[in-house]
């Protein structure tokens, strides 16, 4: 919401929100590893190993639009890379959309923690 007038806080909050999103997918996919202890394997390869272990389904994240597919995952990676890897950030209006799409991912992680991964 700040970033309506302070622009930066557009970059800083869509960082932190990748940034809980990775925590969040190693949480689940590793709940008995040490906080801070090992090397993140990456986004990506966190992403993977939820779709192999059910935890994510790629088809609900395809989207069409203009004749155009796009897996939202893919465009989520895109982005997350973009941002965090020190590019100039020139979309702070889809922040939001952003946001919302790694509470999406988080929320369906973590819909069901009660049988083990």
């Amino acid at each position: 919401m700040y970033s309506w007038f302070v622009y930066e806080f557009a970059t800083l909050a869509e960082q932190q929100g990748y940034a809980v999103l990775e925590m969040g997918l190693r949480h689940r996919l590793d709940p008995e590893a040490a906080a801070n202890s090992t090397r993140s394997p990456g986004l990506r390869k966190l992403i993977d190993r939820a779709i192999i272990k059910g935890l994510l389904t790629r088809s609900d994240f395809d989207r069409s639009s203009g004749g155009m597919n796009v897996n939202l995952l893919d465009f989520l990676l895109m982005s997350r890379n973009h941002v965090m890897h020190g590019n100039v950030h020139l979309l702070p209006q889809a922040t939001p959309d952003m946001l919302a799409m790694c509470a999406d991912v988080l929320n369906r992680i973590f819909a069901t923690t009660d049988t083990p991964i």
